[in-house]
């Protein structure tokens, strides 16, 4: 199962020459307006993982449509996509909280809100399936990703406080 999960996770590399292009202008922008050197990279990292995750998500052969909103039912035949689905989701609950410091509380609404979404267009393109499974697993791994953030705030504010009392 590790290695079908590692196999699917390489897999996405296919989209990040997709997503140079986006980034990239990030990027350009980012110097332009003088943002840190920080805040440049974390923006260019964010707009990066939003194109592979669009790539990943939307970029597949229209086929059957399905609608499943029963809790953990897709577990029954195994946990590879349920685990998938929370580590595609870790990067967003880690960045979001340190691009966005003002609006870190609200990381796992904006994750949860960005699922449903997915979920959303999944059905009506008809790419893939609209799972309950995928929402709870997307919002887990944005709180599993907010936790480190979190800390990194954290220290950042301690660090911050013990400067300006020096």
């Amino acid at each position: 199962m590790l290695q079908q999960i590692w196999n699917d996770i390489l897999h996405t590399s296919i989209y990040w020459q997709y997503a140079l292009i986006p980034a990239g202008i990030t990027f350009i922008l980012s110097v332009l307006k003088k943002q840190t050197v920080t805040k440049t990279i974390l923006l260019t990292l964010f707009v990066f993982y939003l194109a592979v995750l669009a790539g990943r998500v939307f970029v597949r052969e229209t086929g059957e449509t399905r609608l499943n909103l029963v809790p953990f039912s897709t577990l029954g035949k195994g946990w590879r996509y349920f685990i998938e689905n929370i580590l595609l989701f870790i990067p967003l609950g880690i960045l979001f909280p340190l691009i966005f410091p003002k609006q870190s509380s609200r990381t796992v609404f904006f994750g949860m809100l960005i699922s449903i979404l997915i979920e959303a267009f999944q059905y009506i393109l008809h790419v893939g399936r609209a799972e309950i499974d995928d929402l709870i697993a997307n919002t887990a791994g944005t709180v599993i990703g907010f936790v480190p953030a979190f800390l990194i705030r954290r220290k950042i504010r301690t660090d911050q406080s013990t400067d300006k009392g020096v």
